[in-house]
């Protein structure tokens, strides 16, 4: 099964916790680069406060607190 592009957060727990981006810390590192790599291409002349641009700002800054984290 697919997980939906923007998530609905009242359909399941699973899909609120993906709607605020409480997922994002356990997800494993490949399914983060995965998931920034899939929505990058999508942000391309949508508005500023776009659920997708926070997702892919919420992933990057994730994905920088642990490559932090690795090289320390």
């Amino acid at each position: 099964m697919t997980k939906p592009l923007i998530p609905n957060p009242v359909e399941s727990d699973t899909q609120y916790n993906r709607y605020c981006h409480y997922d994002i810390a356990d997800l494993e590192l490949s399914d983060l680069q995965d998931e920034l790599y899939c929505l990058r291409p999508l942000l391309w002349g949508l508005p500023k406060d776009d659920w997708l641009r926070e997702r892919v700002k919420m992933l990057e800054r994730e994905l920088s607190k642990r490559r932090g984290k690795k090289w320390q």
